[in-house]
């Protein structure tokens, strides 16, 4: 397991359509996922919201640990959640993870390490964004963005701003700078956009 610190968070809405019904769709339930977490799935109340919440830790450790393996193959079945040790294991290793629900959405944050002052939040798009076009695309991607500077700020950074190049992981500048020691994870999907940040640390494991 890595020892430095990397951070990565997922959200479902639960309120689009596409997530409605996943839970029979044999082919996708075989690909994504292994055998016990199919059978988690098909012996849960709401089989539904269970295979999003396994989704979503499938996705944050990824982000958190292609931090630390760039080269990283995403083979989603080969992450495996473990819901009640709070961890997702691949074939390098092991990643915490932490859920925060509430009924229409699913936020998972996944961590390698020993991150410090971790900061998340979720919100909503403002009203009127498109569903399709451009603007559908930029304008969550762009809240996200601002979401994530609004809590490095919270964590005392105001004033930071963000890149990302590609699909490469965020980096933070202040006044042109590129600062080290700072994390940072952004997601949308739906009508919502949440964002996680934390420092780089060796101390204790992070209370959640």
């Amino acid at each position: 397991m890595p020892t430095t610190a990397r951070l990565g968070n997922d959200l479902v809405d639960l309120t689009t359509p596409h997530t409605a019904g996943k839970a029979r769709d044999l082919r996708f339930l075989r690909r994504v996922f292994t055998a016990a977490e199919q059978d988690r799935i098909a012996s849960s109340p709401d089989p539904d919201r269970v295979l999003w919440k396994l989704w979503s830790a499938k996705e944050a450790a990824y982000k958190a640990w292609s931090r630390y393996l760039p080269d990283l193959v995403f083979a989603h079945s080969r992450f495996e959640v473990d819901p009640e040790d709070g961890s997702v294991r691949l074939p390098q290793g092991l990643c915490r993870v932490h859920w925060c629900e509430q009924e229409e959405w699913i936020h998972c944050l996944a961590w390698t390490g020993f991150p410090e002052g971790l900061s998340w939040k979720v919100e909503g798009l403002p009203k009127g964004v498109p569903e399709n076009g451009p603007e559908a695309i930029t304008i969550p991607s762009l809240q996200a963005r601002d979401l994530a500077a609004r809590l490095l700020a919270g964590i005392g950074l105001p004033g930071a701003r963000l890149h990302r190049e590609d699909r490469r992981p965020p980096v933070v500048l202040l006044e042109g700078r590129l600062l080290e020691g700072f994390l940072v994870s952004w997601s949308h999907d739906g009508n919502r956009v949440a964002a996680a940040v934390a420092r780089t640390g060796r101390g204790q494991e992070i209370p959640l």
